[in-house]
């Protein structure tokens, strides 16, 4: 068991490494040193207000350098932090959040301040109970939506000894929030053990060195920021964030890892779909990248063979998991000769965790071939889900393998099986929950959204693969009158409502449901019309 806190991380390597650059974010390079200073402002500024031990602390920000210091500083401090989304959640998600977290005080800066408030839908009663902690200057015009605004001091000496207060390592670290099926988002409460049990396997197996520089794809709200964030902290190494701008534009994208040197890439395979189909990479574009990471998807395996073609001298790993577990398996691509016409499997256990495949009738499945549902043990497994019983109580089982001593296994909810060699193979999602570019979605989340909207009586979500594998989401709608919805304006509420991936991609208005014998709405033939609909559009 780790004897180590999350923080501990940045605490040693800044003793270690005190003027190597930690993070690059735009023109500015922050060292360890600088970054450790910043972190303890922020504890310092906790320890005023008398934050409470192991409270929460919402972070409402814009990746930067900034924003990691914050989340050390909370952690330093022996509290623990929420991400909120800055960048594709509405503001009403946003404030169900804080409500459904408990958070009280919140780091934040102007350009967030001006975006939570100029909501016409925002609830500010309710935001005259937060504290703000204001990064940066002009925040007095938000004064009157708050209890209290209080500005970010970064002068003066501030010393460890005298802001940090030591958990234990299973204590809550962070809150990562995701979609819910209630249409109330899910926070999964992850401790420190939790994500040192992740961090350390990945510096023992892909062995990074201080030399080594990564980059910050992934948003923060994000499980996939973990490694970003962590991995580089833990060996003194240089992580490199991406700008808004340049993330949104592949050309500009595969520059700036060029120029940066990057060697580490954590991401979703659509990055590298989108890097092939309009970045225009060619073989030997990325002669500095040693190692690269993807997860949160299937990756298609025509272009993750077009991938590896391009760049020969990387390592491709294929990790799974998800925010409950963070990766808990995982499958070194060897050669294009590994890749079929199915997608690679997602391996086997990583250390300090055991994947276990469970059958129907609840029997530990050891046979090749033989399907079940995928459950993980080990110190890489959440805490639980924040203020949700029902939900915990669904989500983990006793253990049907007498060596686990009845141990709980968590249920991961995705259908497996083993090949030949033993290894993992992914066969699909059980129930209602689908990724796309690395999201977890659940339909029902949308279909909450789109019954928000006026007119509509009845809606279904359902999710299919194009010709070219992509997953779309498509909606079937059942309206009062047909000529009084407006496709465009049901888009233009739903990004008020769920983050902008979660908006359906088609969407069709019936008179009626096909139904099942006991009254379901028959979603197989929704899904059969929505694939042929596809197909004719795509055919012309």
């Amino acid at each position: 068991m780790s004897k180590y806190l999350l923080q501990d991380y940045l605490i040693n390597s800044a003793n270690m490494y005190p003027d190597r650059v930690a993070i690059k974010y735009k023109e500015k390079e922050v060292t360890y040193k600088q970054l450790m200073y910043n972190s303890l402002c922020v504890a310092n500024m906790l320890k005023t207000l008398k934050v409470s031990d192991c409270e929460p602390v919402g972070i409402y920000m814009e990746k930067s350098d900034l924003t990691i210091a914050a989340m050390q500083g909370i952690l330093i401090r022996k509290s623990n932090y929420v991400m909120l989304d800055s960048v594709t959640s509405p503001v009403k998600r946003i404030i169900d959040i804080i409500k459904h977290s408990g958070v009280k005080y919140i780091i934040s800066n102007v350009r967030q301040l001006q975006k939570i408030t100029s909501d016409t839908k925002c609830d500010k009663e309710y935001l005259k109970n937060i504290v703000i902690i204001s990064t940066d200057a002009g925040y007095e015009e938000y004064e009157k939506y708050f209890e209290n605004i209080i500005p970010l001091s970064f002068c003066g000496e501030v010393y460890l000894k005298d802001v940090e207060k030591r958990a234990i390592n299973q204590d809550t670290a962070y809150v990562l929030y995701t979609s819910g099926s209630t249409g109330i988002p899910k926070g999964v409460v992850l401790s420190h053990l939790n994500a040192i049990t992740f961090v350390d396997w990945c510096v023992d197996y892909f062995k990074p060195t201080v030399e080594d520089r990564f980059i910050s794809e992934a948003p923060f709200h994000f499980d996939l920021s973990v490694f970003d964030i962590y991995v580089p902290l833990a060996i003194g190494a240089t992580l490199v964030i991406v700008d808004e701008i340049v993330q949104r534009n592949p050309l500009q994208l595969i520059k700036y890892l060029q120029e940066e040197k990057i060697t580490f890439i954590y991401s979703v395979p659509s990055l590298w779909i989108a890097f092939i189909k309009y970045g225009k990479i060619k073989k030997g574009d990325f002669p500095d990248l040693k190692s690269i990471l993807f997860a949160g998807e299937v990756f298609p395996p025509k272009y993750l063979k077009t991938a590896m073609e391009y760049v020969p001298n990387a390592g491709f790993y294929n990790l799974y998991g998800l925010i409950e577990t963070n990766v808990f398996t995982y499958y070194k691509v060897e050669s294009t000769d590994d890749i079929k016409d199915v997608p690679v499997p997602i391996g086997i256990a990583c250390e300090n965790s055991e994947a276990i495949i469970i059958s129907d009738d609840g029997k530990e499945v050891t046979e090749t071939g033989v399907e079940g549902e995928l459950c993980a043990k080990g110190s890489i497994i959440m805490k639980g889900y924040h203020n949700n019983e029902e939900l915990n109580k669904k989500s983990f089982i006793v253990s049907p393998c007498k060596r686990h001593g009845g141990a709980l296994l968590f249920k991961t909810g995705d259908i497996v099986k083993y090949n030949e060699k033993k290894e993992i193979v992914f066969v699909g999602r059980s129930g209602s929950m689908v990724k796309r570019n690395g999201f977890r979605i659940e339909l029902p989340e949308i279909e909450m959204a789109i019954y928000t909207f006026p007119y509509v009586e009845e809606a279904a979500v359902v999710d299919v693969e194009n010709k070219e594998g992509k997953l779309c989401i498509c909606a079937g709608i059942l309206v009062n009158k047909a000529d009084d919805i407006s496709i465009v304006n049901l888009k233009h509420h739903l990004v008020k409502k769920i983050p902008s991936y979660m908006v359906p991609d088609y969407f069709a208005v019936f008179e009626s449901f096909n139904r099942s014998v006991n009254g379901k709405i028959d979603r197989q033939y929704l899904k059969k019309y929505f694939i042929d609909e596809i197909s004719k559009e795509e055919g012309k």
